[in-house]
């Protein structure tokens, strides 16, 4: 059995590409319900956020995996299937092992060390798990993962000084205009990330704050609890005339602004400039709006053109997060070497204790009557004990091998002691029960 990730991110692919193949929240559990009809993906889960849109699977092959995953997205998004496999990476079993729990740490992300992949993983997971696409290999990893992200930010300093993507979006509008005091700035989306940024935003001196969603009542709600404006939603062309900064970082699926909407913003603007940031994927500002004199449009991949004053020191903390990780990894991959396992050692200590069982009946129905209690006792206590010395070389054995070496080792001792393992029980197979 492979553990599978098929995926792009920040690293990959710009955002008019991930923007392509992005899920959103709600898109996903019918996305992990299709999958699930897909024979070749035993287990799959699917992590989708603005830097990254990655597959977790099991299967048998990570060529049928991958085969399956990239028809998938063909159908799903509209796009030829070479082009899918030419722009998607694949990583198979320890790789994949190692990529999601590094993932988990910010050790992958756009902004090293930040906090919020971490419960993005963890929903992630949460989701599959209602799909009922999250079988026991996939279930153990993402738990697995959960447990190294939150080790990397407790046992080293990496998160220290690490900034959020909307944090990074404001400092990147604060750069390009000296200084955000006395400005007016208006954010689109009131969601985690919206949330986060507006709070960043209080201590910036800024002169005015609006805040605008499609559901005026999150607006309003979030406006009673920090200091800025609800702006209904139909009402954000003449918020867009007040702004000096554009903040935008929704969920729609689509431009919530047409170029043909800065039109007559810019003109009653009478040329006074416009910073917009869109770090929503995908991007919900039309990019053709950038072209307008007067307005600087950044997307989300600008923020890694920044200056992250505390990356320096962070990066050195590093060493010690892949020191983590590969604890962790080597963690799973015992968990995964118990676990799949155990179905072959459960089937033969079945069948030698049925033999040890029968033996001993016989024995008893022989010679038990000139036993005393105690005699009895000692002989069944040494029919285990036999059973279970000849059981220890094999358990330990079978534990101790890795990958198609194992499944070789299973499948002899099934062979040879002729047992009856069915497949969708079989450990090695690392299947989900059906």
């Amino acid at each position: 059995m492979t553990i599978f990730r098929y995926g792009i991110s920040h690293d990959e692919a710009t955002v008019s590409l991930r923007e392509r193949v992005a899920f959103s929240g709600s898109q996903i559990p019918e996305a992990l319900s299709s999958l699930a009809d897909i024979p070749d993906l035993l287990e799959v889960a699917l992590l989708s956020t603005c830097n990254r849109t990655e597959f977790y699977a099991v299967s048998e092959s990570a060529d049928r995996a991958r085969d399956s995953l990239t028809r998938f997205l063909a159908r799903h998004r509209g796009l030829e299937d070479p082009f899918i496999a030419s722009q998607f990476h694949a990583l198979a079993d320890r790789d994949a092992v190692v990529h999601l729990l590094r993932v988990a740490a910010g050790l992958e992300s756009q902004i090293l060390g930040e906090g919020q992949i971490l419960g993005q993983v963890r929903d992630a997971a949460a989701t599959a798990r209602t799909a009922g696409t999250l079988g026991p290999v996939l279930d153990a990893l993402f738990r697995q993962a959960v447990t190294t992200g939150k080790r990397v930010r407790t046992e080293t300093p990496i998160s220290q000084g690490a900034v959020s993507v909307g944090a990074a979006a404001v400092e990147l509008a604060r750069r390009e205009l000296d200084t955000l005091a006395d400005r007016t700035v208006l954010v689109l989306g009131t969601g985690k990330i919206g949330e986060a940024t507006i709070k960043h935003l209080v201590g910036q001196g800024v002169r005015k704050l609006l805040v605008s969603n499609r559901t005026l009542e999150l607006a309003q709600s979030l406006a009673r609890d920090i200091s800025c404006e609800a702006v209904p939603f139909h009402a954000v062309a003449s918020a867009l005339g007040e702004a000096d900064v554009v903040l935008c970082c929704t969920a729609a699926p689509h431009y919530i602004l047409e170029d043909s909407d800065l039109g007559p913003v810019m003109k009653a603007r009478a040329g006074r400039p416009l910073v917009m940031v869109d770090i929503s994927v995908p991007r919900n500002i039309d990019p053709r709006i950038g072209s307008h004199a007067g307005v600087t449009l950044f997307d989300i991949d600008a923020l890694s053109s920044m200056t992250d004053q505390a990356r320096t020191e962070r990066l050195k903390q590093a060493p010690a997060a892949e020191a983590i990780v590969a604890d962790e990894a080597e963690n799973f991959e015992g968990w995964q070497r118990s676990y799949q396992a155990a179905p072959t050692i459960a089937s033969l200590r079945h069948k030698l204790d049925a033999i040890r069982q029968g033996e001993l009946d016989r024995f008893l129905a022989r010679h038990g009557e000139g036993l005393s209690p105690e005699q009895q006792e000692a002989v069944v206590r040494l029919t285990l004990s036999i059973t279970n010395k000849f059981l220890h070389e094999p358990t330990v054995g079978l534990k101790a091998q890795t990958g198609a070496k194992r499944e070789a080792h299973a499948l002899a001792i099934r062979d040879l002691f002729q047992l009856q393992v069915p497949v969708r029980q079989a450990g090695e197979a690392g299947l989900r029960p059906v």
